[in-house]
């Protein structure tokens, strides 16, 4: 579909619900900003949004198109829509936007997708946040929960890509997770279950949400983040939520290059978040793995591996400004594995060396090849003629019409 609308969506303060809307195809394609909407868009409604299930083959959503199944409405009390997804391949690019938001007091959707394959790029995003309203009044309701389910791989890309669950009203944050073969986030991308504190709510701001990751095979992050950050813009002493926990397992490889992971608190006496992290291998390259507290305790860091290799740019930190730090406990039995890594030598092989010098470099030097036919003495054969043999002559013995003697040509 390219452009255009399909719409079960609560316009009017006085209606009841969205309906629901549900889409069965071999392939589902929206772009040019295509829409379908089951939200509540209408100030101080009570309605509720509906829920959007969608099964097909295939799932693409390009160029600014929308699954919108929020409760937006300022004042609203009524609960976004929910989503359900089963696709092959699920892919998002160009902006696309699903969006499960609550901006008054209801909840954010719930949204579950299993599917083979998820891809998102080029600033695509799924939303599940609570928000503040136009006159900047946040509401209460909690953020809703985002779950992936995938068979294959989970591939987020580029900056403002990303699973958002973030609190910025009264509302708690909600939960994302992420279960996949092979979980990718490169060049931007975000997983982000954060409560940011814009309106100078102090204490009052909702409790970060919360972060679960399963690979069976890996989780690689290149240039990107994971955040359960709990952020103020005032200083309340009796501020004490904390950051949100972060779980993060994978059968063999866990990498971070250019990444930070963070479960922190600032501004307030709430502690750090706890991050779990189990695979068999964890390679950290100038990355970052923070569950660092401002006036509260610090979180608590545990990485459990087989091999655990890390560089001098990397920190991994639960430290707390004006209070306890936390613990960082890294269980493995090859504690530093970087120590068999060998060093490749600095010199370069002298690739000349190996390489045969051509025939025309010889002949500038006049030790070019050269072929000369000598010959086998005596008078030459005529060019039909047998060759004769160096070994001499044999008697035939009666009878035989020939005779072959070895090294002669017959």
């Amino acid at each position: 579909m390219s452009g255009g609308a399909i719409r079960s969506d609560v316009l009017d303060p006085g209606a009841g619900d969205s309906g629901a809307i549900s889409i069965g195809a071999g392939s589902l394609a929206l772009s040019s900003g295509a829409l379908i909407d089951t939200g509540v868009h209408q100030d101080n409604a009570t309605a509720n949004g509906g829920l959007l299930s969608i099964s097909a083959g295939d799932v693409t959503l390009a160029s600014g198109s929308r699954l919108v199944t929020s409760s937006d409405g300022d004042g609203s009390s009524g609960n976004s829509g929910g989503l359900a997804v089963t696709a092959g391949d699920f892919v998002m690019t160009g902006g696309s936007l699903i969006d499960g938001t609550t901006v008054g007091n209801g909840t954010g959707g719930k949204f579950v997708f299993n599917v083979g394959n998820l891809s998102l790029s080029e600033g695509a995003r799924i939303e599940v946040s609570t928000l503040f309203d136009t006159g900047g009044i946040p509401g209460t309701g909690r953020g809703g929960d985002l779950v992936v389910n995938a068979s294959g791989t989970v591939d987020i890309s580029g900056p403002g890509s990303g699973l958002f669950s973030i609190a910025t009203g009264y509302g708690d944050g909600g939960t994302v997770r992420v279960a996949a073969r092979d979980i990718l986030l490169s060049s931007g991308a975000q997983i982000n279950a954060s409560a940011l504190d814009q309106f100078f709510l102090g204490n009052d701001l909702g409790q970060t949400g919360s972060v679960e990751l399963r690979a069976l095979s890996s989780i690689r992050l290149d240039g990107a983040s994971i955040s359960t950050v709990r952020t103020l813009n005032v200083t309340t002493p009796s501020a004490s939520a904390g950051g949100g926990d972060i779980d993060i397992r994978a059968g063999d490889l866990f990498s971070l290059r250019g990444s930070r992971i963070s479960a922190s608190v600032t501004d307030n006496l709430g502690g750090g978040g706890d991050i779990t992290i189990d695979p068999t291998f964890v390679i950290l390259q100038n990355s970052q793995i923070l569950a660092q507290a401002f006036g509260g305790v610090g979180g608590d860091i545990s990485i459990t591996a087989q091999y655990f290799i890390t560089d001098q740019a990397s920190v991994i930190d639960a430290s707390s400004q004006f209070n306890r730090s936390g613990s960082v406990q890294i269980t493995t039995p090859n504690a530093d594995a970087a120590k068999d890594l060998g060093v490749l030598p600095a010199a370069y092989v002298d690739l000349s060396a190996l390489i045969r010098e051509s025939c025309a470099s010889r002949v500038a030097r006049g030790t070019g090849n050269s072929f000369v036919g000598v010959g086998r003495g005596a008078l030459p054969e005529a060019p039909r003629a047998l060759a004769y043999s160096d070994y001499g002559y044999a008697k035939a013995p009666a009878g035989a019409l020939a005779v072959r003697l070895p090294g002669c040509a017959l």
